[in-house]
């Protein structure tokens, strides 16, 4: 099947120009190969969104990732193996860096720390710390080594991106929005309202219902991970573990061994992102019109030309990206609440009457 898409959006076409452009300016000198780090092992659609985004970009550039891994099944004689203490280490972007997500920081200031001659490349990330005892410890960890860069978002946390990375910071778009996406079905609903259920979350005011009693409509957050079940999880991890041993030890037996070894476990984790994704990608579908808090909400609906209201989370990172990077258009409207949202909703209905995208045979 197929399905409209959104390459006609020429804000959509300048982001990934802007993007490939930054990425191709500091990877282009990289020490190939690479290593990808922090896979995002979890439920989140918009971090399996930005992996898979990195992983294309990476292929374009004909950069090869010759070691990657999640932060908990990080194995510094792998990584060391196939890409050495001096080689290029990617660390993956998204929205936790700064003391929000502490695991996440914790790790790429170990990863940091443990590799002084590597070159170390946080792709691109939204920047948020609430303590500056936790900003201190960052710019000791980040701005003392010396081939530490900084991909960031938004130009909200240019002066901290700065300070942080010791002037090594660049602003540069998500890399999700590489990917090329699609609604995978016909809306059943007039609304889905995509909001967080996490700590990120800013408007915790009621839907006003009596607004969409003619409506058909949802409120989820990304859908379940199918992979977090302990039994699925354990299936999943068993399977990979011993497949992995079993071309480990075929393959490093032939030329080349390393290499394919590694570009073999980088599809394992690919997979499982792919998966995680389409299931967030037909929640999207669902439904003609979109309202959400959630930034990769807003960017997938972008992508994959979903007509959309984006309001913020709890330490703006939405509007931020928005406005530094001129997202916001007729079928993509920022709203401050939930109450202006659902009628920027109703007015998109209104507009998308007769043209919604429809699903060919």
């Amino acid at each position: 099947m197929s399905a409209a898409t959104n390459e006609a959006d020429p804000t959509l076409g300048r982001l990934r120009e802007e993007l490939a452009r930054c990425l191709r300016a500091e990877l282009l000198e990289a020490r190939s190969p690479v290593a990808l780090l922090d896979f995002p092992n979890h439920g989140n659609v918009g971090d399996s969104a930005i992996w898979l985004g990195q992983r294309r970009l990476l292929r374009e550039l004909d950069l090869p990732v010759a070691y990657a891994s999640s932060a908990a099944a990080f194995d510094t004689t792998a990584l060391e193996r196939r890409v050495g203490t001096s080689g290029t280490i990617l660390l993956l972007g998204g929205g936790n860096f700064g003391d929000l997500w502490p695991r996440h920081q914790r790790f790429r200031e170990m990863i940091t720390d443990r590799y002084p001659a590597a070159r170390i490349v946080q792709l691109p990330q939204s920047l948020f710390f609430a303590d500056q005892g936790a900003i201190d410890q960052a710019r000791a960890t980040f701005a003392e080594h010396v081939d530490f860069h900084l991909f960031y978002r938004d130009d909200s946390t240019d002066d901290l991106a700065d300070a942080i990375s010791g002037g090594r910071a660049t602003r540069c778009p998500d890399t999700a929005l590489a990917l090329e996406l699609e609604r995978t079905r016909e809306p059943d609903l007039d609304v889905l309202f995509l909001l967080r259920e996490d700590h990120e979350r800013l408007d915790g005011s009621p839907l006003p219902e009596a607004e969409l009693s003619e409506l058909k409509w949802r409120v989820a957050d990304w859908p379940h991970d199918p992979f977090s079940a302990p039994r699925e999880a354990t299936r999943v991890i068993v399977s990979f573990t011993a497949r992995r041993e079993r071309l480990r030890r075929e393959l490093l037996t032939v030329a080349g061994g390393r290499k394919l070894t590694g570009d073999l476990a980088s599809r394992h984790w690919d997979a499982l992102a792919h998966r995680r994704l389409d299931g967030g990608l037909d929640l999207l579908s669902s439904a003609r019109v979109v309202v959400t808090d959630r930034l990769h909400g807003h960017i997938l609906c972008l992508v994959a030309g979903i007509p959309h209201v984006f309001l913020d989370n709890s330490y703006g990172k939405v509007s931020a990206f928005s406005r530094t990077w001129g997202t916001a258009g007729p079928l993509a409207r920022p709203a401050d609440d939930l109450t202006r949202a659902v009628a920027e909703a109703k007015m998109l209905l209104d507009l998308r009457e007769d043209t919604s995208p429809s699903i060919e045979a």
